[in-house]
């Protein structure tokens, strides 16, 4: 087969005990070693003893496949440690491939020190470059380099375009998880070239699906960096696809571009957050982001759709260029949960798509309580519903704003337009407390302009708005009809205390005057 084994490795095996030190499995002559039988399968350590270590383990290794499957770690029962891990080489399959195994049902797995960077890495179906499939208590990474495409012209994904329909699962560590325990810590994930992915779902360069409501995973210290650009069909795409249980990510530093993909639906830091997770916690973040599809839906930094219980962000800095055709926003684009928001910040951002967009949500269906966080420096604009914070809060959800600001920031769009709210509607209930808007325009190039709200409940009442100590100041609110510094337009009524209202109306691009002294709309 042209495999040989290279060095001065030692394999011991001590009754349920097996350790392998220093051991290098190279291609013969760096050559390439084609597969073609559906029988082949390359199993590197296929163990069923109690503990198993491996350390200073070197695989350099160069594949075709289009048969077969490659399964460099086997099904392991017991313990397994690996410290010292190096994978290089070319890996190319058209059927289910990991490089660490295809199916992991033991206690618990440690890899201290692993190298990852492959030329090129093809991979099929349910696929990782460590675990396809884990079913086990506790797994660790640390110590973690995953840098691909280290060659100029190298090809990283090429899932093939057999079918429209999202059948392929892809996750960098784990593809897809199951009653376990995650931990990974110092993570550094770079591509040199540009991926190229088609069809593919609940897919993530991390984890791609974690499919039990019992699953815990804690990501902690990342650097994470990777570019995608091809004609692609993505649903619950990013780190990670698709998450059940919890998820915990911390002090990490995240940059990623998708750039003109055919179409994508839910395609964040995390895709998609199902009523099974039950919650997740960002602290300590900082993302630049770009992510631009005319014909994408639910795009946004930190979350595509959240439908978690209960998630946290907090200490968290967002710079995201985002277009898209539904629903795109500077943290989450819809959110159906209770969700706390602390010390956070989108700036230097241009967020785009033709209804439903804000600097932290496109859409909120539940309650929101914001502390300290702002807007600043940013531009947001296209058709409705659009709002410096949140483009609609639907029918009874809840806001809490307090000392949250807005800076030097352009909100622009045919109607519901707001500085903070583009749309509130039916029995919404909504707080700002010490909250403040300045240096900012808010421009309804139809109607329903507002500084603070666009639109309040235009046909439904039980609607309640408070604002309390609060501050407009040098902002510029414009439109044909239905503008004010407060609310564009307003059906229940409303409560200002103690705030000030310094600014300037527009009438169709004419100053109107002051409306310091009003505490409604003019």
């Amino acid at each position: 087969m042209g495999v040989q084994a290279a060095g001065s490795g030692t394999i011991v095996a001590n009754g349920n005990n097996l350790i392998i030190n220093s051991l290098n499995i190279i291609s013969r002559d760096g050559t390439q070693i084609a597969i073609n039988t559906s029988t082949f399968k390359l199993n590197l350590l296929q163990s069923k003893t109690t503990i198993a270590q491996i350390t200073n383990l070197l695989l350099n290794l160069s594949f075709t496949m289009s048969q077969g499957s490659i399964s460099l770690i086997g099904n392991v029962i017991g313990g397994l440690n690996i410290l010292n891990y190096q994978i290089l080489g070319q890996y190319q399959s058209t059927n289910p491939i990991a490089l660490g195994s295809l199916l992991v049902n033991t206690s618990n797995i440690t890899l201290n020190n692993v190298n990852f960077a492959p030329n090129s890495f093809n991979p099929g179906n349910v696929s990782s470059f460590f675990f396809s499939l884990v079913n086990t208590s506790s797994i660790t990474f640390i110590n973690i380099s995953v840098q691909l495409g280290s060659t100029i012209n190298s090809q990283i994904f090429n899932f093939p375009a057999t079918t429209a329909s999202y059948t392929y699962q892809f996750g960098g560590f784990i593809a897809q998880l199951n009653n376990t325990q995650i931990f990974t810590s110092d993570l550094m994930y770079k591509s040199n070239q540009t991926f190229s992915i088609l069809y593919i779902s609940n897919s993530g360069l991390i984890i791609g699906r974690s499919n039990q409501s019992n699953n815990n995973i804690i990501i902690k210290r990342i650097c994470f960096q990777y570019t995608l650009k091809a004609n692609t069909i993505l649903a619950q795409f990013g780190l990670i696809g698709y998450i059940e249980g919890t998820i915990q990510f911390i002090s990490s530093n995240i940059q990623y571009s998708i750039y003109n993909v055919n179409t994508s639906i839910n395609t964040a830091i995390i895709g998609y957050t199902s009523t099974l997770c039950q919650f997740s916690i960002f602290i300590n973040f900082r993302v630049i982001i770009t992510l631009t599809s005319d014909t994408a839906q639910y795009l946004s930094s930190l979350i595509g759709q959240n439908l978690s219980p209960n998630c946290s962000i907090s200490n968290t800095t967002i710079q995201a260029t985002i277009s898209a055709s539904l629903y795109a926003a500077g943290l989450i684009s819809s959110c159906s949960s209770f969700v706390t928001i602390l010390q956070t910040l989108v700036f230097n951002s241009y967020i785009s798509a033709t209804s439903y967009v804000g600097g932290f949500f496109g859409v909120a269906y539940y309650n929101v309580q914001m502390t300290n966080s702002s807007v600043q420096n940013s531009t947001l604009k296209q058709n409705q519903y659009i709002g410096g914070f949140i483009g609609t809060m639907q029918a009874g959800s809840i806001l809490l704003l307090s000392i949250c600001q807005i800076f030097n920031i352009t909100v622009s769009a045919n109607v519901h337009v707001g500085g903070f709210i583009g749309f509130a509607d039916q029995s919404s209930s909504i707080v700002f407390s010490d909250s403040l808007i300045c240096n900012s325009s808010i421009i309804g190039t139809s109607s329903n302009a507002g500084g603070f709200i666009g639109t309040f409940s235009t046909i439904y009442s039980g609607c309640t708005l408070k604002i309390v100590t609060s501050k407009i100041s040098s902002v510029k609110v414009m439109s044909p009809t239905n503008f004010g510094l407060t609310v564009g337009y307003k059906y229940p009524s409303f409560t200002v205390v103690n705030s000030i209202l310094e600014g300037e109306n527009y009438l169709n691009n004419v100053k109107q005057f002051n409306c310091a002294n009003f505490a409604t709309t003019c």
